[in-house]
């Protein structure tokens, strides 16, 4: 209880001295879970936390878990998304849902991270 007081206490205090945010991502979904054959759709779905007042705008990133390299799936926008994986190589994935208050020109204010794995189509 002390803890989560701190913690809105800290948030708060924040805002005040920031100003308008979204300070946290709340949830964050891939459907489906965890994996998919490449070519299939896959969607993504953010919800965040802001200042009373303010739209959350939200930002996707795909990097590859084995070279790091990161591309930008879509920029900001909607908290939805769909990520049409043709061409992707099988391989895993991070997926990186990010969010900043609608008018902010920060990089993100807050990002949440999920694991994903691609896999190749079976041959027939």
């Amino acid at each position: 209880m002390l803890r989560r007081l701190r913690d809105i206490v800290a948030t708060l205090i924040y805002v005040v001295a920031i100003g308008a945010t979204c300070y946290q991502i709340t949830s964050f979904s891939v459907t489906p879970a965890g994996s998919a054959m490449v070519g299939d759709p896959v969607t993504l779905t953010a919800t965040a936390a802001c200042t009373p007042g303010e739209v959350a705008e939200y930002q996707f990133r795909l990097r590859a878990v084995s070279s790091g390299a990161t591309v930008l799936l879509r920029s900001w926008g909607a908290p939805s998304f769909q990520w049409d994986t043709n061409g992707t190589p099988p391989a895993g994935y991070e997926l990186v849902a990010q969010v900043r208050a609608v008018g902010n020109a920060s990089l993100k204010e807050a990002s949440k991270r999920e694991f994903f794995t691609l896999v190749d189509v079976p041959a027939c």
